[in-house]
């Protein structure tokens, strides 16, 4: 157990995949949609990335039903960090690793998908301007989750998410995503 505690690698806790919205804006897992392995994000429309992260708690429940539940994962934060790669823009070190807070609990055994706002509206507003209508540069997002368990902290193993960049390639027909402070 000692050696599950604080941002060790592990095969216990660990980001799956990136899920899509479905409907609603809801995670598409929950209602039986697919996963994505790279996103597009238009810069025009002035929006940061919303994203889908499937965690997985691979943990087990004690084999006795008198044990307390020492094995559900606490969900506190994804740390996040964005290559810009060769874009030639200069911003803010804040704005290129964060971390992005968020609740919830993950039981022994399960998966669950969180909506978080993968890049900031602030990051796409700081780089729209270099991103000329003809050019798709690739950045990639580096995702780790971290949950409190039982006596520590379970970190993910990175999950790396290639996003393209695109100035009016997207036309905008999706509803906006409530915000989240509604």
């Amino acid at each position: 157990t000692v050696g599950l505690a604080g941002c060790v690698e592990n095969d216990i806790f660990m980001i799956v995949q990136m899920g899509t919205a479905g409907p609603g804006c809801k995670p598409a897992a929950l209602v039986g949609g697919d996963y994505v392995s790279t996103g597009v994000l238009d810069v025009s429309l002035n929006t940061g990335y919303t994203a889908f992260p499937l965690l997985q708690n691979a943990l087990t429940s004690p084999s006795t039903t008198d044990a307390p539940e020492r094995n559900i994962l606490h969900l506190k934060q994804f740390n996040v960090s964005v290559d810009l790669g060769g874009i030639p823009v200069s911003v803010p070190p804040e704005l290129l690793a964060y971390p992005v807070l968020t609740s919830g609990t993950l039981l022994p055994g399960g998966q669950a998908a969180v909506k978080i706002k993968l890049i900031p509206d602030q990051l796409i507003a700081a780089i729209s301007g270099v991103i000329p209508a003809n050019l798709k540069p690739q950045v990639l997002v580096r995702v780790r989750a971290v949950a409190g368990r039982s006596g520590g902290e379970l970190t993910t193993p990175v999950f790396e998410f290639p996003l393209t960049l695109c100035k009016g390639c997207l036309v905008d027909l999706r509803d906006p995503c409530p915000d989240p402070a509604d």
